[in-house]
Formats: C-alpha cells, sequence, structure tokens
C-alpha cells in the first residue's frame, strides 16, 4: 500500500508544478545580437622602426685565373721531342722557349732563299761594277768635248787672226785655207765626242737601271727569307706570361697539320678573377660605391664592398675568407639575365684559390643611420607609385579604416624598404599591403613583432 500512496504522491506534485508554470507570463524573446567589432575581419599590423639599414648582396661567384691561354701551334710540323718535365703542374717563365716543331719543309725552303740572296747579291755587284764603268766612260767623253771645244775655240781664233793679216797681205791665201780644215776637222771631232757622250749616258742610264732591278731582286730575295726564318721562328712555343701549365693536350710524335691546334693551356694563378653578375636594380648603388672610393681611402673608411666566402676552403687559416674591392666592370649589362659582370682581383701567393671554385660573394653596397624602414611585404604598387595601407583612427577593439599613404622609397635591402617620406612612424600598417582588404573597409588591427 506504501508505494501506491508514494506514487500517486508524485503524480500531484508534478501536475502543480505544471499548473504552477502554465500560470506565468510568456518569456519576452531576446533582442538579436548587436554588430560588434569582433565579427570584423583582422589583419596584422606593424610600425615602421629606425635603425641602421645595410645594403648587402649575395651573389654566387667563380673564381678564374688572371690570364689563361691555349699555347697553339701557328705552323703545322711534328712534335719530334717533347721534354719528359713539360707536362700539368710544370712552372713556366714569360717568354720561355717550352718546346720546338720539326719544319723541316721550311728548313729546306730557307736555304734554298738564303742561296737566292746570295745570288741576287752577285748580279747586284755586277751592275754596280757596270754602272761605275759607264760612270767613267762618261766622264772620259765629256773630258774629250772639253778638248775638242777648246781646239775649236783656238782654231776659230787662228782663222780670225789669219784673214785679218790676208787681208793686209801679209800672209798666203793658202794658210788661211789650211786653219779653216783644221778648223772644220776640229769641230767635226766635237760634234762626234758630244755624241759619244750621249751614248755613254745612255748607257749610264742603263746601267743604274739594272743596278736598281737588281737590288729589287736582293730585296726581294731578303724579304722571302725573312717570311721563312719568321715561319721558322713560328715553330717555337713561347709562354706569353708566367704561370702553370693546366693542360697539355698532344703527346710526342704528334703530327700538326693545321695552324692553331692546341698544344698547351697556362694559367697565371698568383693572382686570381673573382666573377659575380650584379642585377640591374643595385647597378647604381655600385656606381655611387665606386665614386666614393675614388674620394676617400676605402681602408680608412673601414668598408670592404666585397667579402668573397669559398666553403671548400672554409678549413683553411683564413677561413675560406678574402676581402676586396670591385676591380673591373663590364659598363653594360646582359641583355637576357638583366645583370652586369663585375670582377674582383685578389692577390693568390698560396695558390689556394684554383680556378672553377665556387664561392659567396657579399657586397656591401651603402648603409643608412637612423633610416624609418618597414618590411617589403608592407609594400603596394599600383597606378605607377608606391603606397602602403595604414589604419585610420583606433576604435575599442583596435578596430580602423584601411587608408592608401604613398610613399617615396629609399635604400631597398630585399626585406627591408627605406621609406624617405609620407610616413611619421606612428602609422599602423598593414604588414602584407597587398592581401584581400580594400581601401576604405574596415578591419581590426592586431600587433604583431616586426
Amino acid at each position: 500500500m506504501i508505494p501506491h500512496r508514494l506514487a500517486r504522491l508524485a503524480v500531484a506534485i508534478l501536475w502543480a508544478l505544471v499548473g504552477a508554470g502554465c500560470g506565468t507570463a510568456p518569456a519576452t524573446p531576446a533582442a538579436a545580437p548587436r554588430q560588434t567589432p569582433l565579427r570584423l575581419p583582422s589583419v596584422e599590423t606593424i610600425q615602421a622602426r629606425r635603425g641602421i639599414l645595410p645594403l648587402k648582396i649575395e651573389l654566387i661567384a667563380t673564381i678564374e685565373p688572371l690570364y689563361k691561354t691555349d699555347l697553339c701551334a701557328r705552323i703545322a710540323g711534328t712534335l719530334d721531342r717533347v721534354p719528359r718535365d713539360l707536362d700539368i703542374g710544370r712552372e713556366v717563365d714569360e717568354a720561355e722557349e717550352l718546346l720546338r716543331l720539326a719544319v723541316p719543309d721550311l728548313e729546306a725552303q730557307k736555304r734554298h732563299r738564303e742561296e737566292f740572296v746570295d745570288l741576287a747579291l752577285s748580279q747586284r755587284k755586277l751592275a754596280e761594277a757596270a754602272r761605275n764603268v759607264a760612270e767613267k766612260e762618261v766622264a772620259e767623253v765629256e773630258q774629250q768635248c772639253k778638248r775638242f771645244a777648246a781646239d775649236v775655240e783656238y782654231r776659230q781664233l787662228t782663222v780670225q787672226r789669219l784673214r785679218q793679216l790676208v787681208e793686209r797681205n801679209a800672209v798666203q791665201p793658202e794658210r788661211l785655207q789650211e786653219e779653216e780644215r783644221q778648223l772644220q776637222a776640229a769641230e767635226a771631232a766635237l760634234e762626234a765626242a758630244k755624241a759619244q757622250v750621249e751614248t755613254r749616258r745612255a748607257r749610264l742610264l742603263a746601267a743604274t737601271a739594272e743596278l736598281e732591278v737588281a737590288q729589287a731582286r736582293v730585296d726581294l730575295a731578303e724579304r722571302d727569307l725573312e717570311t721563312t726564318r719568321t715561319m721558322i721562328a713560328l715553330a717555337s712555343i713561347r709562354s706569353p706570361f708566367s704561370g702553370v701549365i693546366t693542360k697539355r693536350w698532344l703527346d710526342r710524335g704528334a703530327q700538326i697539320k693545321d695552324a692553331g691546334t692546341p698544344i698547351f693551356t697556362i694559367m697565371h694563378l698568383d693572382t686570381v678573377r673573382v666573377l659575380f653578375d650584379i642585377p640591374e636594380r643595385y647597378v647604381p648603388y655600385v656606381d655611387a660605391l665606386l665614386s666614393r672610393s675614388r674620394d676617400q681611402d676605402l681602408a680608412k673608411a673601414k668598408l670592404d664592398p666585397v667579402i668573397l666566402h669559398v666553403p671548400s676552403l672554409r678549413d683553411q687559416k683564413n677561413g675560406g675568407i678574402y676581402r676586396g674591392t670591385i676591380t673591373l666592370r663590364s659598363e653594360s649589362l646582359d641583355p637576357v639575365t638583366r645583370t652586369m659582370r663585375t670582377e674582383m682581383h685578389i692577390d693568390n701567393p698560396n695558390r689556394l684559390l684554383k680556378p672553377g671554385m665556387f664561392g659567396q660573394a657579399i657586397l656591401h653596397l651603402d648603409e643608412r643611420y637612423n633610416a624609418l624602414t618597414v618590411p617589403s611585404s608592407a609594400l603596394l604598387r599600383r597606378n605607377g607609385r608606391t603606397e602602403v595601407l595604414v589604419l585610420d583612427g583606433t576604435g575599442p577593439h583596435g578596430e580602423g579604416k584601411v587608408k592608401a599613404v604613398p610613399v617615396e622609397l629609399g635604400l631597398d635591402d630585399g626585406k627591408r624598404v627605406e621609406i624617405r617620406s609620407g610616413l611619421t612612424g606612428q602609422e599602423r600598417i598593414l604588414l602584407r599591403g597587398n592581401g584581400m582588404v580594400q581601401e576604405g573597409e574596415t578591419v581590426i588591427g592586431l600587433p604583431v613583432a616586426d
């Protein structure tokens, strides 16, 4: 009985509670929640900061010898003798004769042309003797002409005097006639002598011409002989500079048929070239750096424009680190890569730097002190100008309206960019300027560490 009573009591209490609930006034529905800033999109913001901004770029560098050449055969010949020590690694001096090609055909040609020179010299001697004889003959005939001319003049005076004596009947006419005949004979002899002078002079001209021809033969023979000697001299292989043989192309007994066939490769390694290509955007900084180097001592300025790190030499005493400055630049850009070839020359007395090694060239191009900088990701380039997006105004939850601010850029190291004008340093700047938000949109700025 007791369980049934308890069950009825529980049902009665339940109905009483239901009745009490039904008698209360209906609850008022809750108002729709208001739009709060917490529902706005969030963006990361930073502030421009001041500090030292160095401009350094890292480039792949290649080591090359200061001088390199392939010693080639300039004529055909035979390598009939090659010293055993004449091989790779051999030190050579400037102008040292390394070997000589065998050129028997040129040697035979040289002997033939020497004989031809001797023959031409003999012919010139004969021509000189003939010319000397012709000169003496001309001189002799000219003396005869002078003697005959004097005789004619004497006979003319004698005839003139005798005519006067005949007119005074002091001399017989026969004597005058005899002198007139002698005058005629003297005049005839004079004319004959003059003719001989012309003949002898013609012979002298012919002898002179023959001497000139003989001299031309001598000159031609000597030039041919000199050409042959020059060709033989080309058979001598000499080093144009001091260096090391890095490759031998041919062996003893090789037949060289074509001029230009390489025999040795010589490299000068006491000084090496460090080659690297500077991108177009950094070329103006290189120009400015070199201009400053003309006005001040880089050592005093404690400026090392180029630091070369060669990983393969990291265990050496210097750790594979070499310092220097730009030595040469091409002054033009490669039209394909848009880079400018640049060189740094480094003394290499211990020859640790080998041609073909690779390294990393770090160029210290410029430096700004107290520079106002922002990350490169904050920049937005559009409509031909550069801008950054900032949050205008600050709400209770950090919200603000996106606003584009034009800026003028300065130094750029690839990660941070100098802002010359447009910002004060107090603005909240969107870390990623080229994001999903648009100018005029309200967003919440979340400060992040820069």
